[in-house]
């Protein structure tokens, strides 16, 4: 079974108090989830890549029960610290910076997706030399393609999907540096975009396909559900609880605590979603 890297990115804006951050609230959400059903072992390890504060506040037994959680993982956890951004385009590029990982495969996964069983099955369904991306909406929309260049748009079908951003895996180091790379270059050149990353990594991911990078769009779409759509009890592995309000904590935090709850008390377990 190959090892697994995960990575999630917290980090609260330099003019923000963390204490006020309720992506701490959703994070610790998260990582109950991913300590109960993600099946990591010793063998794996997951990357927190935030910023000198968010680490600090969380590290501290008042603030949360995080310290709690990590007593008694399985697998390893580790930060990447960072300074405290300044925008949250700046925020969002932080989870394209290098990782000094060794595991086998790495997988990003954004903090309100709930992990509702174990990864390793889709680790073990990855192929080496691979990178593995989500389609989600019609990639003419903003959310996908703005600032990408015309030459490019132009080629583009109008059943064209867009991927997200905030789920993708790569098996193999070099592909990972290669990407991360190519998507800090890409936003060095054109740093304000208005809908974040994601028309960034959308614009990376055709170059990649244009210079013959083995992608799939196919695996992770088969086990991610978007808001409950195609939701199926016993396959999905990923319950995505995003929305297109990117920054809005206290509508994320809603959303994340209402969905765990319904998981919790059985009513996705009802005959509608077998």
């Amino acid at each position: 079974m190959p090892s697994l890297c995960l990575s999630c990115l917290l980090f609260t804006l330099d003019n923000k108090e963390v204490k006020d951050n309720k992506y701490v609230n959703i994070f610790i959400i998260w990582l109950t989830q991913l300590i109960k059903y993600g099946g990591l072992d010793k063998d794996d390890i997951i990357y927190i890549i935030s910023d000198n504060r968010t680490i600090e506040f969380i590290k501290d037994a008042n603030n949360t029960i995080f310290s709690t959680l990590c007593s008694f993982t399985k697998f390893q956890v580790c930060f990447l610290y960072n300074e405290p951004p300044k925008t949250l385009m700046e925020g969002m590029m932080l989870r394209y910076r290098r990782n000094p990982y060794i595991q086998d495969i790495y997988m990003y996964c954004d903090i309100d997706i709930l992990i509702l069983d174990s990864l390793h099955r889709l680790t073990n369904s990855m192929v080496k030399n691979h990178i593995y991306v989500c389609t989600e909406g019609p990639f003419r929309d903003v959310y996908y393609s703005c600032g990408i260049p015309e030459n490019i748009m132009m080629h583009m079908k109008d059943n064209n999907q867009g991927v997200s951003s905030g789920k993708f895996a790569i098996y193999g180091k070099e592909i990972c540096e290669f990407l991360f790379n190519q998507m800090n270059y890409l936003y060095n050149s054109n740093p304000d975009i208005i809908t974040l990353d994601q028309p960034v990594f959308n614009h990376c991911i055709i170059l990649l396909l244009n210079n013959n990078f083995l992608i799939d769009t196919t695996l992770l779409r088969k086990y991610v559900s978007f808001n409950g759509d195609e939701y199926k009890h016993g396959t999905t592995i990923m319950f995505d609880c995003a929305g297109f309000e990117s920054g809005h904590d206290v509508i994320h935090y809603k959303k994340m605590f209402d969905i765990s709850l319904l998981f919790n008390c059985g009513y996705f377990n009802l005959p509608r979603f077998q």
